[in-house]
């Protein structure tokens, strides 16, 4: 699957914590494109908001989870690449597609353009 025929498959999907969130969402996206599944061990450790967001403090933080299970960073990012990023002072998951980044949050599928500042870590997949 392309990355423009993930996101609008992800697009008509309701936002669920621990199934369908911004971590979630890229790891679905580094699994079909590796068999590699970066989540593999966390798959039904959260559920919702609260107990989602005390996996994350318990573990390091989503900086640390991501980096972890995905190794070796880059700065030069491919179409595709997933990143932590920062948004507005929190982490967040993101995918590349060569010139925004794509998130899910609870309320939907956003686009946007980010400095190369607020991309804390980022991974090319393919």
């Amino acid at each position: 699957m392309n990355l423009g025929e993930y996101i609008k498959a992800a697009t008509g999907r309701k936002f669920e914590w621990g199934n369908h969130d911004c971590s979630t969402f890229c790891a679905h996206w580094v699994f079909s494109n590796t068999d590699y599944d970066p989540m593999h061990d966390i798959w039904g450790r959260y559920d919702d908001e609260k107990s989602g967001r005390e996996f994350i403090l318990q573990n390091g933080g989503l900086l640390e989870l991501w980096t972890n299970r995905m190794g070796v960073y880059t700065e030069r990012l491919d179409e595709g690449a997933v990143g932590v990023l920062d948004i507005a002072g929190e982490h967040m998951m993101g995918i590349f597609t060569g010139e925004r980044w794509i998130m899910l949050m609870e309320s939907g599928i956003k686009a946007i353009r980010l400095p190369s500042a607020k991309i804390v870590r980022a991974w090319n997949i393919g």
